[in-house]
């Protein structure tokens, strides 16, 4: 509440959604769409769950490289446990996480995951 242009009226504006929360949702609305994969994360405890991803596979064979670099963005709360030597299922592939996850400043955390 302020006192609007110093008349002494009290005016109490409504509260907004900040931008992260605006953001949040926009990637939750891209995640549940054709853009985003159905995916199952379990940790080496045998408990899992099921997430949405946006999962990357990259080749750069043009490069003299040979194989693959794969990664997963995934909500940051959906992935906060993950641990490498758990498993993330995609498409009924399963893969190894490498190393934990990478906490991104937009609600997204980085996995990078290998093929057994």
């Amino acid at each position: 509440m302020s006192d609007w242009a110093g008349t002494g009226s009290i005016v109490s504006f409504p509260e907004s959604p900040g931008p992260s929360d605006i953001f949040i949702d926009a990637l939750i609305d891209m995640l549940n769409s054709d853009v985003g994969n159905d995916a199952y994360f379990v940790s080496i405890t045998g408990q899992g769950k099921e997430i949405r991803v946006f999962f990357h596979k990259d080749g750069f064979p043009e490069l003299g490289m040979e194989g693959y670099h794969i990664w997963i963005e995934a909500l940051t709360t959906d992935v906060a446990a993950a641990k490498p030597e758990d498993t993330i299922i995609i498409g009924e592939i399963p893969y190894k996480i490498k190393s934990p996850p990478v906490k991104g400043d937009d609600g997204l955390s980085v996995i990078e995951l290998s093929i057994d």
